[in-house]
């Protein structure tokens, strides 16, 4: 098993670990992996595509999906946030944000984020940094991160963080949009 592999399998078995018995937050949810007691999410505040920085602490009141990737990916990326956007218009969610995390922080800056953006059209919150600022953020994520020659692999989960500041769910990025909506929607609905 490759370290990406293993980390990706210790990551959702750490997901498992955390859910306890209890009831969903949705009818027809949950899709992903429910946190039960949810935890506090871990915060960061590092420069954004929004001008100026993003304070995840400073999104309180607000539902956020938390998404960790790449702007030179070709395909999972740019798809994923797609999917999340998507999720977010189908639940009505209009003051949910959609943030993406960068992975490649030597790439990766805010023109590029914003290039990425436009090209996938996609509405989204573009975080970067330096290395050092953004590997402790991976690692309380458990976000895999592994150079390959010509690509990155990386873990490929979506984070749904709720209006109070707590990791409630997360989710695998190959969730269908109805059910990612159905988990927002639900997951909006909870305080």
């Amino acid at each position: 098993m490759s370290l990406t592999f293993a980390r990706i399998a210790w990551t959702t078995a750490l997901c498992s670990a955390l859910v306890g018995c209890g009831h969903s937050i949705g009818r027809d949810a949950p899709h992903g992996t429910v946190l039960n007691p949810p935890r506090p999410a871990a915060t960061f505040d590092l420069p954004a595509t929004t001008g100026g920085t993003f304070d995840l602490a400073a999104s309180k009141g607000h539902l956020v999906v938390l998404y960790f990737g790449f702007t030179h990916c070709a395909d999972t990326c740019p798809q994923t946030l797609a999917h999340i956007n998507a999720a977010l218009k189908d639940a009505r969610l209009t003051e949910a944000r959609a943030v993406f995390v960068t992975i490649d922080p030597r790439r990766d800056t805010i023109a590029a984020e914003r290039a990425f953006f436009a090209k996938a059209a996609v509405r989204a919150i573009g975080v970067t940094g330096t290395r050092a600022q953004l590997a402790p953020i991976w690692k309380a994520y458990g976000v895999s991160v592994q150079p390959q020659p010509t690509d990155i692999a990386h873990s490929d989960y979506i984070y749904a963080i709720d209006a109070a500041g707590r990791l409630r769910e997360v989710l695998h990025a190959d969730v269908p949009v109805v059910a990612l909506a159905a988990d927002l929607r639900a997951l909006a609905r909870v305080q």
